[in-house]
This record gives structure tokens, C-alpha cells and sequence, in this order.
């Protein structure tokens, strides 16, 4: 991946365990690597990180991911989950325009991709967190 000039930059943990006793992960500057048997190792940071924490990471419905965030035409990343496909932008992606006050720049706004839903610039007006979810 790069070691520290990847996306993730510097480890900040040894490998950790996590509470479905099966998986492992890494906490790294920008983001995680987690590990299960069955789908391997793969980072997850920025956006896509951000809703699958909002979901419950690897016990919530996504379940781990099952792939590499892979960079689309559009800029965005797009990063196979364990039921489907999550959109977002690694590193310092939007989750870092959240305001202290829990609002988000006026300027970013929701945008349907399959079945989440992600923001990207001028293109609607509802609150992200909210929109963070999957279908299976």
C-alpha cells in the first residue's frame, strides 16, 4: 500500500482485536486496516470509514469490508462491503466538514449512489449522517 505515504500514513496501534472476537484490525493517522478470515485485510478511512462507524462497523449491517476502496471517474471511492458497495472519499474526505455544532458546510449536500447515500457538492440538502445506509 505504500507504508506511511499511503492514504493511511502512520500506524498508531499494534494489531488490535475487536469485539466479534473472529477479525483484527490496525488504527492508523487516517484511518483503519481490519482483517476477518473471509474477506482479508483491506483499509477503510475517510467517508466510507464514517458511515460504517455510524452503522456499527464490522457488527453492524455492512458487516467487514470485503475490498480495496477503488477510485471511480467521478473522484469518489467506492469500496466493497460485506452486502453491497459503499461511496465516499478517503483520507480527508467530507466527514472533515462537520462543524462543532454538528452541522455540515451549506455547500456540500446528499446525493443518491446505489444504495447509500453520499454527498457531494450542490446537488441536494440533507443532513449525511442520516443518509448512511445499506440495503441488503
Amino acid at each position: 500500500m505504500g507504508g506511511p505515504t499511503s492514504f493511511l500514513t502512520w500506524p498508531k496501534s499494534d494489531e488490535l482485536g475487536v469485539p466479534d472476537g473472529v477479525g483484527r484490525r490496525n488504527e492508523f493517522v487516517n484511518g483503519f486496516i481490519y482483517w476477518h478470515p473471509t474477506t482479508g485485510a483491506h483499509p477503510t478511512s475517510g467517508d466510507i470509514l464514517f458511515q460504517w462507524r455510524y452503522t456499527g462497523y464490522e457488527r453492524g449491517p455492512w458487516g467487514y469490508p470485503a475490498g480495496d476502496p477503488i477510485q471511480q471517474e467521478d473522484g469518489w471511492y467506492r469500496q466493497k462491503v460485506a452486502v453491497g458497495h459503499a461511496y465516499g472519499l478517503i483520507a480527508n474526505g467530507l466527514a472533515d466538514l462537520w462543524a462543532p455544532d454538528g452541522n455540515i458546510d451549506p455547500g456540500f449536500k446528499t446525493t443518491e449512489k446505489s444504495s447509500f447515500r453520499s454527498i457531494s457538492p450542490n446537488a441536494g440538502g440533507n443532513d449525511y449522517t442520516d443518509q448512511a445506509k445499506s440495503t441488503t
